[in-house]
């Protein structure tokens, strides 16, 4: 400090003032020395101006002060001004006076100097402030900084002293509370921790003292709200604050414990279904190409099934069981299986024995480990295949009479056709009909009638050579067809039909008498299509049952009367709308097990003001043939959910309203909207509405019909499958289809007590439905013997005229409102 007061002051003050000042002021001295008398008048002098001087020049060298130097001077000035005007010569007065401006002059020098001095020391702390300013933002600075990367780790980190918590991050307080930080500081890392890992705590923070660092444990804490949180944790000794303390670090893992303890969980219901599973399930591994290689894992039933031991089968691959012919499927599926990864598909398999096993196979690829393999499960489909085949055979064939049905003979007529369209072969159709039936059915009963017509088919097929064909079209209605056409031979074997089925049958005792009426029709000249030839031939046997029955007749032109009324009725039909001619009758589906009525079928109904009542059976095909279905079919469905919305509103108990849709109907590209646009309309919910169509119509064009079943129901309503067991009825292709219910059509429900094979069809078509869970329905109803064998098969559903024909819909009110007194 003296340093610097020396060279500020050097700096400020030249040299040579400060030195004629100096002299000046101890020239004074001296001068008040001369003038003093005595040595007590010395000592004061000492006392009063030496002593201040001295402490002057004590200010730049001997560390003295500025201020205490300016103050004896003060006093010194006084004491001058006193001698002034006390002087007692002009001598003194003089010397006393220039004295005084001596020191007043030294007095300003010395004030300038300490106003420098602490201009000088105001600057100096001005610049230490200013820094330590800086320090301190600095320092802010960094300390946020820090508590920044401390928030946005995400994982706990506490700093604790002897188990009391001193800091805790976001993180942390959020995971352990929730709560806000600051309420967890001072709180005892034991209240934070699950009982069972107190004494783990304990142990760590006794530990932490000796080690400095902990390597990282698995915890439980406990958070405020009593949720266990697993966690895994380290810590490491730090200096906090200038006292020792722990920094810990814990990351939350109960998510992963979570998962974990679900994959355990999950790996034990995945053994104890692959163990206890019905199916057989195996895994194998595939090379690159897709091609199964090695079996590494299956399940008992895949061993019991295939008669292998568990080595034996992991062993051995998929290929080593499989048929011969199914080898040669086995590259494309497994190629299919490559592309879409999950695929379902028929196999068969041999077993240990020889015994073929077909198999229904849903394979998935799946990852295992770090490689690809396939998971399959694989279902013994023999009961099906039997049942198929069964069902398959019935379909194709008259129950009855094990002739070939309507359907078989159409798709093989049109087959013919194709065959013979480029060679000019003719080949005609016979359409005959048993005159008289209907008196001998309803005489001797339905029984007696069956065996009639069973024994007119054995006496047809003699009739006709192998290459012909005799089918039964429905009824007491036959069809054959016959590929000589020569008239000769057509004539030749009209003639030996109606005599052979004009000998007496004799059955169970009864002598019965019948006669045929046959209409034939020859390709190409009378029909080009299958349709065209049994429409020809059909109208041909109209004209033989007008002229007398009993005899043939071959179609000609002429035969258009029934054509005539066709147009005439398509004509009325066209007004039928407008003219508020067409309604709807509903006819009752009722529980067979509750005796609930559990929706109504739609039935059309046409009351011509030219032609009266006009039969479905004959105004419909007219309708569709025309295209008139389309407008009417809409009409239809817009009525019956409107009658349904207005049954809901009145307070009856919702029920499903069945519509039937037409062929043209299901084919239109606009069937979606509309369906969606009557919904919207009538505000039905579309859980009430119930869309039938036919195998026919389904099996038209499959892929098309699949994705259109799709998108009906995606729009809610529910599907039926009308009149199962007069088409294809291939369950192949009904499992493709997203259906809701099974209805077996009324022509085996017809012969179910007196037939067997009927009897044995409605049991097999129950069966599949149940195993594919739909519902079946039972048309035709009519007698409370049907309805009983039907409740043992566990039939769901039936309507027929046993509960109720189709009747108006003021009529169904009442069974809506006293449905078991209605229903016996």
């Amino acid at each position: 400090m003296k340093n610097n007061n020396i060279k500020f002051l050097i700096k400020k003050v030249p040299s040579k003032i400060w030195w004629l000042t100096f002299t000046c002021y101890f020239i004074t001295i001296l001068l008040e020395i001369i003038k003093l008398d005595g040595f007590a008048q010395i000592g004061i002098f000492w006392i009063i101006k030496v002593i201040p001087a001295l402490s002057f020049a004590f200010h730049f060298g001997l560390r003295g002060s500025v201020i205490a130097t300016c103050i004896t001077v003060l006093f010194h000035t006084i004491s001058n001004f006193n001698g002034l005007f006390s002087a007692e010569n002009t001598f003194n007065r003089t010397l006393y006076f220039l004295e005084e401006i001596i020191i007043i002059a030294f007095c300003i020098i010395s004030v300038g100097i300490l106003a420098e001095q602490l201009k000088y020391r105001n600057n100096l702390l001005t610049a230490s402030n200013k820094k330590l300013e800086m320090i301190n933002n600095e320092a802010k600075k960094n300390y946020e900084l820090y508590r920044s990367l401390i928030e946005l780790i995400p994982e706990i980190i506490i700093i604790h002293r002897n188990g009391t918590i001193l800091f805790i991050n976001s993180t942390g307080a959020e995971i352990l509370g929730p709560d806000k930080p600051e309420n967890f500081i001072g709180q005892s890392l034991f209240n934070l921790i699950h009982p069972d890992s107190k004494d783990i705590l304990s142990k760590r923070l006794q530990s932490i003292n000796e080690k400095k660092c902990l390597d990282l444990n698995e915890l439980k804490a406990l958070s405020l709200k009593g949720n266990t949180v697993h966690i895994e944790s380290t810590a490491i000794s730090i200096d906090y604050y200038g006292q020792p303390a722990t920094l810990s670090f814990a990351r939350n893992i109960s998510s992963t414990k979570q998962a974990y303890e679900e994959l355990t969980n999950s790996e034990k219901r995945y053994r104890t279904l692959f163990e206890h599973a019905s199916d057989a399930i195996y895994l194998f591994e595939m090379d690159k190409r897709g091609k199964p290689l090695q079996f590494i894992d299956v399940n008992n039933v895949a061993c019991e099934r295939f008669g292998y031991s568990r080595e034996e089968l992991l062993s051995m691959s998929p290929l080593d069981i499989t048929s011969k012919s199914r080898l040669e499927k086995v590259d494309d599926t497994q190629q299919e299986l490559l592309e879409n990864t999950q695929i379902m598909f028929e196999g068969e398999y041999i077993s240990k024995t020889g015994e073929k096993i077909p198999s229904e196979i849903s394979a998935s690829i799946i990852t295992l480990g770090n490689k690809k393999v396939t998971f399959a499960i694989s279902r013994d489909i023999r009961e099906r295949k039997k049942a198929e085949e069964q069902i398959k055979h019935l379909a194709f064939h008259d129950s009855l009479t094990g002739l070939l049905n309507r359907s078989s003979f159409n798709s093989y007529l049109n087959k013919t056709i194709e065959e013979i369209h480029l060679t000019n072969e003719k080949i005609a159709v016979l359409f005959l009909d048993l005159d008289r039936f209907k008196i001998t059915n309803d005489t001797l009963g339905h029984h007696i009638g069956d065996l009639l017509l069973v024994e007119a088919a054995k006496r047809l097929e003699n009739c006709v050579s192998e290459k012909d064909i005799v089918a039964r079209q429905g009824g007491d209605e036959f069809i054959i067809l016959l590929h000589h056409t020569e008239q000769s031979i057509l004539d030749t074997t009209s003639i030996h039909i109606v005599e052979e089925l004009n000998k007496p049958f004799i059955i169970e005792g009864h002598e019965i008498f019948t006669s045929p009426s046959i209409g034939i029709s020859i390709y190409p000249h009378d029909g080009k299509d299958s349709a065209s030839l049994i429409k020809n031939a059909d109208t041909a046997m109209y004209a033989v049952k007008t002229s007398g029955k009993n005899n043939y007749q071959y179609y000609s032109s002429e035969m258009n009367q029934k054509n005539k009324r066709k147009m005439l009725l398509e004509s009325a039909l066209r007004n039928a709308l407008n003219h508020n001619e067409l309604s709807i009758y509903y006819q009752p589906k009722i529980n067979i097990h509750t005796k609930e009525l559990t929706g109504v079928e739609a039935l059309l109904r046409w009351n011509s003001t030219e032609h009266g009542t006009v039969s479905p059976t004959e105004f419909i095909p007219i309708a569709e043939e025309s295209g008139l279905i389309i407008p009417i079919g809409e009409w239809v469905l817009k009525t019956a959910c409107r009658q349904n919305k207005l049954w809901q509103d009145s307070g009856y108990v919702p029920i499903n309203m069945s519509i039937n849709l037409s062929a043209r109907q299901f084919q239109q590209n606009n069937l979606i909207p509309v369906i969606k646009e009557t919904l919207e309309e009538t505000q039905l919910d579309s859980k009430y509405l119930n869309l039938e169509i036919t195998e026919t119509m389904a099996m038209i064009n499959i892929n098309q019909s699949v994705t259109k079943l799709k998108q009906l129901k995606e729009l809610g309503v529910s599907l039926s499958l009308d009149d199962f067991g007069t088409g294809y009825s291939s369950l192949n292709y009904l499992k493709k289809f997203p259906l809701d219910v099974l209805k077996i059509d009324k022509s085996f429900i017809h012969d179910i007590i007196s037939d067997e094979q009927s009897t044995a069809i409605v049991k097999a078509i129950i069966s599949v439905s149940k195993s594919l869970n739909l519902t079946v329905i039972a048309e035709g109803v009519e007698t409370i013997e049907q309805l009983e064998i039907l409740k043992s098969e566990k039939c769901d559903l039936a309507q027929g005229y046993y509960y109720s024909p189709p009747i108006p819909a003021y009529e169904l009110e009442k069974m809506l409102t006293f449905t078991e007194e209605l229903i016996k």
